[in-house]
């Protein structure tokens, strides 16, 4: 995948996006306010017409410049959501090692373990980043409930859930006098994990994961690169409200 997001940025400017309307020509008329917003003007007769009264459009701008407007358009999607507990981009993001992000996104750990959290979180979305060597998202989940207590304590009631061994437990909360388990459910697993390069390449920014955990709204450029993750995922949803 890095390989890939290497590839794209190559190449990018010799991509040309077609967009060909197999629609009557009213479509245009109709929406050609939200085309226009996209970048696609003028648009010309279609070389081959399939459909008799109205012609067939087609309209070509480059890449770039559908990219870069797209871009411009992702916080207003957002905007309509800023209050959904359910979308990505208002929740948390976590930070683990790819052995224990890939156990949550299988199923296998439904429980995870932070010395410091806030249950404010409770009901939102945490999105799961794996680090080095993997670098990469590999979908999100719904934190449906926050328990803090001693260590002991959590470990007796989650033991089986946690996805990690006693003793790589005690190495991680050591002495602390208590530790919160973030119980995970509705695990969504992207179709293929998105690698960091790619999302920072996509969004013009230098993409920073954060060490343990943090809102998305106050880390960067994440709220855009989960708002194109989405996307990726096929969740257009999001778009009807620009349509």
């Amino acid at each position: 995948m890095h390989s890939l997001g290497r590839l794209i940025a190559r190449y990018q400017k010799k991509l040309r996006i077609h967009c060909v309307y197999f629609e009557p020509e009213g479509l245009w008329a109709e929406k050609k306010e939200f085309f226009e917003s996209f970048g696609f003007n003028n648009p010309n007769k279609y070389s081959t017409q399939y459909r008799s009264g109205e012609e067939e459009l087609i309209c070509e701008i480059p890449f770039t410049s559908l990219w870069n407007n797209v871009l411009q358009k992702l916080p207003i999607i957002r905007s309509k959501f800023i209050n959904d507990p359910e979308n990505p981009t208002n929740g948390v993001i976590f930070s683990l090692h790819p052995k224990y992000a890939e156990k949550i996104m299988c199923g296998k750990k439904k429980v995870e373990i932070r010395k410091k959290f806030d249950k404010k979180w409770r009901g939102r979305m945490a999105t799961i980043y794996a680090t080095s060597p993997m670098q990469s998202i590999l979908g999100y989940a719904k934190i449906s409930n926050v328990v803090e207590n001693t260590p002991n304590t959590i470990w007796e009631l989650y033991n089986d859930q946690i996805g990690c061994t006693k003793e790589e437990y005690e190495s991680y909360v050591q002495n602390d006098n208590s530790v919160f388990a973030i119980e995970l459910s509705n695990i969504i697993s992207y179709i293929i994990p998105i690698p960091l390069s790619l999302l920072s390449h996509w969004t013009n920014s230098n993409l920073k994961a954060p060490q343990s955990y943090s809102s998305v709204k106050n880390t960067g450029e994440w709220p855009n690169a989960l708002s194109i993750s989405q996307l990726l995922h096929n969740n257009f949803t999001s778009l009807q409200s620009l349509i």
